[in-house]
């Protein structure tokens, strides 16, 4: 909201919504992951990011369970 911020030419910025999930459909998937690390302690963050890859790579497996989160009628059309 700044109004010394210098915008380049060909940037335009169009006001959001503050909740928005159908223009932002990764934020669906949150909840798919924070499943995998939930009510668990890491030792350190690589124990984190080994969770959180596995859980990446299980639901690349299955693009089902992510298009039921994610599964707009506009970005089924794509």
């Amino acid at each position: 909201m700044s109004q010394k911020l210098q915008v380049p030419p060909g940037i335009f910025f169009y006001p959001l919504l503050p909740y928005t999930p159908q223009l932002q459909p990764t934020e669906c998937v949150w909840s798919l992951l924070r499943e995998a690390i939930a009510n668990q302690v890491f030792d350190n963050l690589d124990a984190l990011e080994d969770v959180l890859v596995k859980r990446c790579q299980w639901l690349m497996q299955h693009p089902v369970i992510v298009q039921g989160k994610v599964g707009f009628d506009w970005i089924q059309a794509i």
